[in-house]
């Protein structure tokens, strides 16, 4: 009985910390989505092209690290 206690109370705070990250994700995305900051806009100072194709680099980059994922699991 003590072993099910202590599943209970790891994933009830697995559960908590993932909450806690989610909400700070969220706040850190509106804060910068309403901010004026030209750094974090890539569109700025990237031609249209130039921006697609970082785009498209990146979805390649990361459907390749979920294959990898997939094959190692």
């Amino acid at each position: 009985m003590d072993w099910i206690q202590i599943s209970i109370v790891q994933i009830i705070i697995e559960v908590a910390v993932f909450l806690i990250l989610v909400a700070i994700g969220e706040f850190t995305v509106k804060r910068l989505k309403n901010s004026d900051n030209q750094f974090l806009n890539p569109k700025e100072y990237l031609p249209d092209e130039e921006f697609h194709s970082v785009k498209q680099v990146y979805y390649l980059i990361m459907m390749g690290l979920c294959f990898v994922t997939l094959l190692y699991s």
